[in-house]
């Protein structure tokens, strides 16, 4: 009788010590919505379908939704991030634009992760549509669909649906 509550002593001993959760673990998705003011979107002047676009100074606003996913040093080829940004004109206080349309505020997805990077992706399909709520704040409405045609061969439609207050950094 002695041993065995000896050998459960050591059992507990190894489960209460020897399972200490790791830092790393403790890695949660993250989500931003931003508004960067006095900006605009870079899209490279050279003719090609591969290309990112990146945010600039200029006289813009750009909304800017990013979502993150961080590796796990345990997991090889985890983590995963996108991103969807828009521009429309400073002054504007309300919008709602859909499909072709979309090309006028320059609208633009983009994914990466571990085992590839995704070029930017013009949004052609759906709707994006806001509203100022003050000063800093809008509230945004992304229902769009993207078409990763990355290989010319086959192609993947996901569907982004996205409502949410947008601040000012």
């Amino acid at each position: 009788m002695k041993n065995i509550l000896i050998f459960l002593n050591v059992i507990l001993l190894f489960l209460i010590f020897g399972c200490k959760g790791d830092d790393d673990q403790n890695q949660v998705d993250t989500k931003e919505y931003t508004i960067r003011t006095d900006s605009q979107i870079k899209i490279p002047s050279q003719n090609s379908d591969s290309f990112i676009a990146t945010i600039e100074s200029g006289n813009k606003l750009v909304f800017e939704y990013t979502f993150d996913s961080p590796s796990d040093p345990q997991i090889a080829d985890s983590g995963f991030s996108e991103e969807i940004i828009f521009e429309i004109e400073s002054d504007m206080e309300e919008f709602s634009l859909n499909n072709e349309s979309l090309e006028d505020i320059n609208a633009f997805y983009r994914a990466t992760c571990f085992c590839s990077n995704i070029q930017s992706v013009r949004i052609t399909e759906g709707t994006i549509s806001g509203k100022k709520l003050n000063a800093t704040s809008w509230e945004i409405q992304i229902d769009v669909k993207i078409n990763l045609d990355i290989t010319n061969i086959d192609s993947t439609l996901i569907e982004r649906n996205i409502s949410n207050i947008f601040m000012q950094n």
